[in-house]
């Protein structure tokens, strides 16, 4: 039986562009176009097609041309030859349109514009397999069913973007921490001695810096909480002395957390921790919170009642937000203080926020950032970037001041004031 390029011919539709057509009468389950990878890329465009989870190739014309349907009329199958078929699911008249469904092998799509193929069950645009599993009886492409996990997105310029193991051992970590549930202990991960090494590099580092530049009562909370400094330690280990000291406990999380969920967690004495560490090839060096950042920089704080005290109020005000306006003032207050706040000392500036002192590179240059004095007012028209440090830093004349000013807005805010702070600061 023919099949591939002489079962199909290609032609033109209006708002569509070149199509695939039948040639010929084809039958149920004949192999229509045959498929050959002619590139690949870790991520996906617009003319790919998904392969595995960070696999993403381009296939010989026909088989690029073939347009989407909500109602395909053929489904793909791996071939020989790295690439897909695609094969009849029904029988295809003479001068009708092949199509597929980019569901069956696009886990997300980001930028589709709407579906125009007309069907009865069009679903207005395709989303991608994870938003629109396909149809009962379409044949969807290997790797969405193979029970392996989706590795986590990260830009091109991160040190683990290229690196597929790096990328499958986060999203491992991440899919235990999403399945924990609240109560349970928090999942073991087994470091490995690369990470281990990572963490020794590291520790080693940030505590010959943290003498000269860390702000006293974070160090008098480290030497509390008595982090190891030849291994990383488990989330719930830290946990039970955390909670002997001020009351917080640690719990996972897959990443990134929603404003209103971290700083709900923070109102509950809760601090939801990562658990995978930064890439090895940048031991001193993490463009997003990971477990050396979350137990270095927030656990040990979190180890000082009067920071404690300082969380659960940045909580407690974000739970009587109803605005985004509000949450977002919350937030920005606590990343100039719990995340990146100094305190003045007669030596110069000495960092208390986490993402200075989990930071190696940062810690060697804050003090040259433009230093201002903390008050609500300053705060609120500042602007700051998570991605690079900090250019602006306020500086608390002492842990009173910090109290009686990011403490006591905390304690007193709600949506009515933070609008009007914010007028004034417009």
């Amino acid at each position: 039986m023919e099949t591939g390029t002489t079962a199909v011919t290609v032609g033109h539709e209006p708002g569509k562009g070149r199509t695939v057509l039948a040639a010929r009468p084809l039958e149920e389950g004949e192999t229509v176009v045959e498929g050959t990878v002619t590139g690949t890329s870790a991520v996906q465009t617009r003319m790919s097609f998904q392969k595995d989870w960070d696999l993403h190739i381009d296939l010989d014309e026909p088989a690029q041309l073939i347009n989407h349907s909500c109602a395909p009329n053929t489904g793909i199958v791996d071939n020989a030859r790295g690439g897909y078929d695609f094969v009849a699911l029904r029988p295809i008249a003479p001068g009708e349109e092949i199509t597929w469904d980019y569901d069956t092998t696009e886990w997300e799509i980001t930028s589709f514009a709407d579906c125009l193929c007309g069907a009865d069950e069009c679903r207005g645009r395709p989303r991608g397999h994870r938003h629109h599993p396909a149809a009962p009886g379409v044949p969807t492409a290997a790797y969405l069913g193979s029970g392996r996990l989706h590795p986590v997105e990260l830009p091109p310029d991160h040190p683990g973007f290229a690196d597929r193991a790096y990328r499958r051992r986060r999203a491992a970590i991440a899919a235990a921490a999403e399945a924990h549930r609240p109560g349970r202990p928090a999942p073991h991960v087994s470091y490995t001695e690369e990470e281990e090494a990572t963490w020794r590099t590291a520790l080693t580092r940030l505590g010959d810096l943290h003498t000269h530049l860390a702000a006293p009562e974070f160090l008098d909370a480290a030497r509390a909480l008595d982090l190891p400094a030849d291994r990383i330690p488990q989330l719930d280990e830290v946990s039970v002395r955390l909670t002997a000291l001020t009351g917080f406990r640690l719990e996972p999380a897959p990443g990134l957390v929603p404003l209103r969920r971290f700083y709900g967690s923070l109102a509950d004495s809760c601090f939801r921790a990562t658990q995978y560490l930064r890439h090895t090839a940048r031991p001193l060096y993490s463009p997003e919170p990971d477990v050396l950042h979350e137990l270095v920089g927030h656990a040990n704080a979190l180890a000082h009642p009067r920071f404690a005290a300082l969380y659960r109020l940045a909580g407690q005000a974000a739970a009587r937000m109803e605005s985004g306006q509000g949450l977002d003032l919350v937030s920005k207050v606590f990343w100039f203080t719990l995340e990146s706040g100094v305190l003045a000392a007669p030596d110069g500036p000495r960092a208390y926020g986490a993402s200075i002192l989990s930071s190696s590179g940062e810690l060697g240059q804050f003090r040259g950032a433009e230093i201002r004095r903390l008050d609500i007012d300053s705060v609120a028209r500042a602007e700051y970037d998570i991605t690079a440090y900090q250019s602006v830093l306020f500086q608390a004349d002492s842990m009173d001041h910090l109290e009686d000013t990011a403490g006591a807005f905390w304690a007193d805010c709600d949506d009515d004031t933070v609008a009007r702070l914010c007028a004034v600061s417009a």
